[in-house]
């Protein structure tokens, strides 16, 4: 197969290890942090990583078709000051960042999920909001643009008024993307741009340590194991399992979701010397969430019974 990316080189994975993440041996470098949420084709990106060489950029996505074009655009155009990541900002800002860590978050034409059925996915909520305000540095800015104003009106409702300032722009503003570009010769032309600067930190509670708890067990049946799904603020719903008796292993593919945040997971449960190990797989990538120690705690309960 033909790579249609010139380096991998600014893709980075999340991991367990070292919570929050060392932005500055990520970097190379130590810089003031930047991030986009959703960066799409990574236009947006890569333009403000060359026009302020001073920061250091992170994109985050949850396409790699957007990923692939983001990655390619920075080795065409010798930007070294971004990288890109796989994964949802929420989780991304609870995990990787520490408090006042971050000068600047902005996301273009985020997905305003119209339907009332599914407003519950949109991004900026009340409690993204504070996790945000708690991220930024004083005095750091929250900058987004949209062409959907239903969507912008119930932004605005749920900033918390206590710790942002707003500032809110309508009609035609500068053009920061091809799709705005494309938009714009269609006749769109009420776009919303809304800045949010951070006026006072909030406390949250810390994440607690990184390291996640693991199972073990002096028998397991493969035939009477019975998963049974868990759904509420912190769900999880079991999708698949495959057990290979040669190998002694089992793989349990598990759907999470909590806070806004959703990621599949894999656990496997594996054969020892003297005993079966319940642990996430070798292979993923994931983060400590609350929902994937449930996840290893369900495992668990149904390889006992």
């Amino acid at each position: 197969m033909k790579p249609s990316y010139k380096s991998l080189h600014p893709l980075i994975l999340p991991t367990v290890k070292d919570l929050p993440t060392d932005w500055s041996s990520v970097f190379d470098r130590s810089a003031p942090m930047e991030l986009e949420i959703g960066f799409g084709d990574g236009e947006y990106l890569v333009r403000c990583a060359e026009e302020e060489p001073e920061k250091n950029w992170l994109g985050l996505e949850l396409r790699w078709s957007c990923i692939k074009r983001a990655i390619r655009k920075m080795e065409q155009r010798g930007v070294k000051n971004a990288r890109v990541m796989k994964l949802d900002g929420r989780a991304a800002l609870k995990y990787l960042f520490p408090p006042r860590s971050i000068g600047g978050i902005c996301s273009l034409f985020p997905s305003p999920w119209p339907k009332r059925r599914s407003m519950e996915k949109r991004t900026f909520d009340p409690s993204f909001l504070t996790l945000v305000a708690s991220r930024l540095c004083d005095g750091g800015e929250v900058y987004l643009v949209t062409d959907q104003a239903p969507y912008a009106e119930w932004l605005l409702e749920g900033v918390p008024g206590d710790l942002f300032e707003v500032n809110r722009t309508r009609g035609d503003i500068p053009v920061q993307t091809r799709y705005q570009r494309k938009w714009k010769k269609e006749g769109v032309a009420d776009f919303q741009e809304v800045r949010l600067r951070k006026i006072r930190h909030p406390i949250l509670p810390d994440v607690g340590e990184s390291e996640m708890k693991t199972y073990r067990i002096d028998t397991f049946d493969p035939e009477k194991f019975s998963l049974q799904d868990e759904v509420g603020e912190v769900s999880v719903v079991f999708k698949e399992y495959i057990y290979d008796p040669k190998r002694a292993k089992a793989m349990v593919g598990v759907f999470l979701s909590e806070d806004g945040f959703q990621k599949d997971f894999w656990v496997r449960i594996e054969r020892k010397e003297t005993d079966w190990q319940i642990a996430p797989a070798f292979w993923q990538d994931f983060l400590p969430t609350v929902s994937a120690q449930k996840a290893l705690d369900l495992v668990y309960k149904a390889a006992k019974e």
